[in-house]
């Protein structure tokens, strides 16, 4: 039972782990593209 138990609750902790990496890269990534947006709107400007 505990040997159940114990790769139920490992699979959470993976998916927590994977669907909070999933949001950091995107966090990330929409970072990354506001920054290079602004800088290209800062080149047209100049």
């Amino acid at each position: 039972m505990s040997v159940g138990l114990e790769s139920v609750g490992y699979e959470i902790v993976v998916g927590t782990a994977m669907v909070a990496v999933g949001r950091l890269v995107a966090r990330i990534g929409i970072g990354r593209g506001e920054i290079w947006e602004s800088f290209q709107q800062d080149k047209k400007l100049r």
